[in-house]
């Protein structure tokens, strides 16, 4: 029974160089298979060093058990010794130098160790001795490129595509190479030999038209999404890029319109119909024909698919910019309703409740957000916002601590504790002893209309009129209800 588990495990793990005739072992044979058992079943149960003791003492007995070797050096890998493990794999190859296992091994473990001079050499030998396997062929070029040799990389793979043919895979790394090292002459060439090989595949052929159109080569896309056309009449990227240059061109009034005109298209998703209206959006004053339009359009997307988490907060996304903020604070509950599996749209919910002045709902719904998002920085931080609005300041502090454990090193998340802290000190002990931190935060990365809002009511405090109405304009230039800001600022005055 005992020898018949052996030949399964051999099986399995390649054979281990033992004397004797099939059929007729020695003592010593048994002595080793026993080893070699025991040392598998130590490895099915991760007892790494347990399997590696057994296999040492096996390798003293036979020192041309090449596969014992190997399952070190596998044991040591899983351990994260990579040294040792590399110890191991050269001394197996030393006596199979051509096995195939020991050298894929080999190449990961010199990658690891960041030994790429080391790894393009071992991945040379495998194309070399297995040139018909493409992985061999990948991982070389992978390591050229890690080692800083992208012409050697190309050149890789080049090889590889003149012994099988041009195909999607090796066309992918060739062209991702030269648009990373700019070549874009280079890279629209593969792009347009992969197209040419497959003239009715057309996600190749869209691939080529939107490269083209994304390096400013306009009039050569537009061919492409022509011919993509007659291929696909309803494809939806071709759709949407001809329909934006037969609407009106050369103002973002007549790119709305185009828009707006494209959203009746079926054959145009949601999707790509939001990605156009995102550079606009990010734009938009708080009045204006261009901001009209927009809601005009977010209402039609809203009553195109009613159904649809984005189309409600795309519309809320555009109220609460342009001013609506009451309006928009529902359309944000029911996009979390139909979807509330995106931070993004809670913490714009919750910041849309503290500009509604709603503190009581803002802490239930922070609290809710922290229950989907515990380690969601901002989510602890609106939690202790609203808490000491409602005048409980104990837990305030206490989630303000736990913001501050989540928040770690990220500069932006330390800069907004900072900020609160500040704020609390002023709303429990009446004044600000925070200033000299405050004026040294670097606030170019700050676009929160609540932290500028909470360092006006600071600055304030300490008499400093005018960096607090700077700090509470700065909180209306990024969304803050501007009729409660003004109020603010009247008291200045």
């Amino acid at each position: 029974m005992k020898i018949f588990y052996f030949i399964a495990v051999l099986t399995v793990n390649s054979a281990i160089s033992l004397s004797g005739q099939a059929g007729m072992y020695s003592e010593s044979d048994i002595e080793l298979q026993d080893l070699f058992i025991e040392s598998h079943l130590e490895k099915q149960k991760a007892n790494y060093n347990k399997q590696i003791q057994l296999l040492k003492e096996l390798v003293r007995r036979d020192r041309s058990a090449h596969i014992a070797y190997y399952e070190m050096a596998r044991a040591y890998f899983q351990m994260e010794n990579s040294a040792l493990a590399e110890s191991m794999l050269s001394k197996a190859l030393k006596i199979d130098a051509s096995n195939e296992c020991y050298l894929s091994l080999m190449v990961e473990v010199q990658e690891s160790q960041k030994k790429y001079t080391a790894a393009v050499g071992t991945a040379t030998t495998l194309v070399k001795n297995f040139p018909d396997k493409q992985e061999y062929h990948f991982m070389l070029a992978k390591n050229h490129l890690s080692n800083g040799q992208s012409d050697e990389a190309i050149k890789t793979l080049l090889n590889f595509q003149n012994l099988t043919g041009l195909t999607e895979e090796i066309s992918k790394r060739i062209f991702r190479i030269y648009d990373s090292k700019g070549k874009i002459s280079e890279a629209i060439y593969t792009l347009k030999a992969l197209s040419e090989k497959y003239p009715g595949n057309t996600r190749f052929l869209s691939n080529l038209a939107g490269y083209l159109l994304e390096k400013g080569k306009k009039s050569e896309a537009l061919r492409y999404y022509e011919r993509l056309l007659q291929l696909d009449p309803d494809h939806p990227e071709a759709n949407l890029v001809i329909a934006r240059e037969e609407g009106p061109l050369n103002t973002s009034q007549g790119e709305l319109s185009a828009i707006e005109a494209i959203i009746a298209n079926e054959n145009i998703s949601l999707d790509d119909i939001i990605k156009e209206l995102m550079p606009y959006m990010s734009n938009m004053d708080r009045e204006g024909e261009q901001t009209e339009k927009l809601k005009n359009i977010s209402l039609q997307l809203l009553e195109k698919y009613p159904s649809e988490a984005k189309t409600h907060a795309v519309r809320a996304d555009i109220l609460f910019y342009s001013g609506s903020i009451a309006d928009s604070e529902q359309l944000y509950q029911k996009a979390i309703e139909l979807d509330n599996s995106k931070y993004t749209l809670w913490d714009q919910w919750l910041i849309n409740l503290w500009e509604l002045e709603n503190y009581n709902k803002m802490m239930l719904k922070s609290e809710e957000a922290i229950d989907f998002f515990p380690n969601q920085f901002y989510a602890w931080f609106y939690y202790a916002l609203a808490l000491q609005m409602i005048d409980n300041t104990e837990d305030a502090q206490e989630y303000l601590f736990e913001a501050k454990l989540i928040a770690g090193n990220k500069q932006n998340f330390k800069n907004a504790c900072t900020i609160l802290e500040s704020w609390l000190d002023l709303k429990t002990i009446g004044s600000a002893e925070r200033l000299s931190e405050l004026s040294s935060l670097n606030l170019s990365q700050v676009y929160s209309p609540v932290l500028f809002d909470l360092l006006g009511e600071i600055y304030y405090s300490a008499g400093d009129a005018g960096k607090s109405k700077m700090f509470w304009n700065r909180a209306v230039e990024f969304g803050a209800d501007e009729e409660r800001i003004n109020r603010k600022l009247g008291s200045l005055n």
